[in-house]
């Protein structure tokens, strides 16, 4: 894996207003899953102490080290404050902070040693969207074989379909499979045959029957 394509990358960035609809993502939700992990889950540590209270999910990706922190508002650990994920000793990938009444308050995803995010989203106490930035398209891994693996979150729709074209090929629908990097992560494969990657994302949210569709692109020359 090379992490280095990882960090550092900037996406074009898509600003939203919302004022209406409950989120529904409370911490209760996104914990079971972190804690759950993936695939490449290998072990889970606690680490309680007279300050603060956290564990660890821990395990590999690729070869790289992996490690989520959980820290908790209260030493009895009933409400989850901050989950961080690391990748290489790095601040990368998913990031929840959430309010004491346990909605969620701000969801980023972490590229880059300097905190950039490719994708930032935040809520008000109620859990109601106040604003957007980025895409469900969060990164992407050059194996340095011709191999580009492409990462999106779908953790706040029910569903997710992504059409991929380049200057060259009309759009083709994506294959996406459950990523074992992170939980919330879906990724696909492509070649690296041509610098520019044109993306159709669509979400949907069966509950409200949100549709959302964005555009985004990945250079990679």
């Amino acid at each position: 894996m090379n992490i280095k394509a990882v960090l550092g990358v900037v996406f074009p960035l898509l600003m939203t207003e919302c004022t209406g609809g409950r989120s529904g993502y409370k911490a209760s939700v996104i914990l079971r899953s972190t804690e759950k992990g993936t695939d490449s889950t290998s072990k889970r540590e606690y680490f309680p102490n007279s300050e603060k209270s956290l564990y660890a999910v821990s395990g590999n990706y690729y070869n790289v080290s992996a490690k989520t922190f959980i820290y908790y508002h209260d030493i009895d650990k009933r409400k989850v404050r901050e989950i961080k994920n690391y990748m290489d000793g790095r601040l990368y990938g998913n990031y929840f902070e959430f309010y004491k009444t346990g909605f969620i308050k701000t969801y980023c995803f972490y590229t880059g040693k300097n905190k950039n995010s490719s994708r930032i989203m935040r809520y008000n106490e109620s859990g109601n969207l106040l604003s957007e930035e980025g895409t469900a398209f969060v990164d992407h891994i050059m194996d340095g074989k011709g191999n580009i693996s492409l990462y999106f979150s779908d953790l706040f729709c029910d569903s997710l379909r992504v059409k991929v074209s380049t200057r060259k090929s009309p759009a083709e629908n994506l294959t996406l499979v459950r990523s074992s990097m992170q939980p919330f992560l879906k990724e696909a494969n492509v070649k690296d045959t041509c610098d520019l990657f044109f993306f159709e994302i669509t979400t949907v949210r069966e509950g409200s029957h949100e549709k959302k569709i964005y555009n985004d692109t990945l250079a990679i020359r």
